[in-house]
């Protein structure tokens, strides 16, 4: 795709945002409306849309590419959960959770599939959620541990990890690809069709939660630009550095650098509610970091012209 394609895609996704946030500013969708579609996403719209991107016929160069993006994603969580160890060591614990975790994790449902999608096609939504795989086991990990400094319950855990939508749908999508089941035409579209749903919904999500906090109090504080610099500019820009030092390029290049360079994860806030976090921190980070990355996701893309 031409770059000034790639532009314009990503500009679309924007103007829908800005839908969604004057939607949440006249009320049409309140903050209360916004929780029940997001679980909406979650849990429906997003899984159909993982399990449609599966629908290729078997490639064991697909397998292989999958398989390698995926010890990509592991290796970059991985990576980053150990530097975050070391940031932000003069900020109060609670706020320091919080960016530790945006550190580690980035948009890539709400905000990074689309853009996979408008780039890459299917093929870019099927590679973004192999990556994705990496995102959960680590989230639900590492994730926790941040916020709960080591009290967690074992079973819950591998629950958590291995039995969400991401995961379950990942699965189901990745046996029919690799023994080339074909579902009937009826249910396949009806699958696709509500799978669609997906990129203006998790746009339209992303703008209401935008109104939701005050943009003014969201940009007062330094510490915001600073992790914010973190999580969009230096995070991908290592990414594609180390991955072109080792011969990486195309599709196996491109998925991980555009996941990294995606704004703080829409679970932060999440996160940070049930796991006594800074709330309003997480709140602030995610809206600073998701408008900045209005600027800094186009000149990431730069990057693989």
């Amino acid at each position: 795709m031409e770059y000034m394609n790639i532009i314009n895609q990503i500009i679309i996704l924007f103007l829908i945002i800005i839908v969604g946030f004057i939607a949440g500013k006249n009320k049409i969708i309140s903050q209360e409306a916004n929780v029940t579609l997001s679980k909406i996403l979650l849990n429906i719209t997003l899984p159909f849309l993982i399990i449609s991107a599966f629908n290729f016929d078997f490639s064991k160069n697909m397998l292989k590419t999958a398989v390698t993006i995926l010890i990509i994603s592991i290796f970059v969580h991985g990576t980053l959960s150990i530097v975050s160890l070391i940031l932000y060591k003069k900020q109060e614990e609670g706020v320091r959770k919080v960016l530790r975790f945006i550190t580690i994790f980035s948009n890539c449902g709400f905000i990074g599939y689309p853009v996979a999608g408008s780039i890459y096609g299917s093929e870019g939504i099927f590679y973004a959620a192999i990556y994705n795989v990496g995102f959960n086991i680590f989230v639900w990990t590492i994730g926790i541990l941040i916020f709960q400094s080591g009290n967690v319950k074992g079973k819950g855990l591998l629950r958590k990890v291995f039995i969400n939508p991401g995961i379950i749908s990942v699965s189901i999508g990745m046996t029919l690809f690799v023994f080339s089941i074909k579902l009937p035409y009826v249910i396949s579209e009806t699958i696709k069709l509500i799978g669609n749903i997906t990129i203006p919904l998790s746009m339209i999500i992303v703008g209401v939660s935008l109104c939701g906090t005050s943009l003014k109090s969201a940009f007062k504080e330094g510490v915001y630009y600073y992790a914010s610099f973190f999580r969009l500019v230096l995070v991908p820009l290592v990414v594609y550095f180390i991955l072109t030092l080792f011969k990486f390029k195309g599709i196996y290049l491109g998925i991980p650098l555009i996941v990294s360079a995606m704004p703080a994860a829409a679970n932060t806030v999440t996160f940070a509610q049930i796991y006594n976090g800074d709330v309003s921190c997480a709140t602030k980070i995610t809206i600073v970091s998701t408008i900045f990355s209005a600027i800094t996701l186009p000149l990431m893309v730069l990057l693989l012209k």
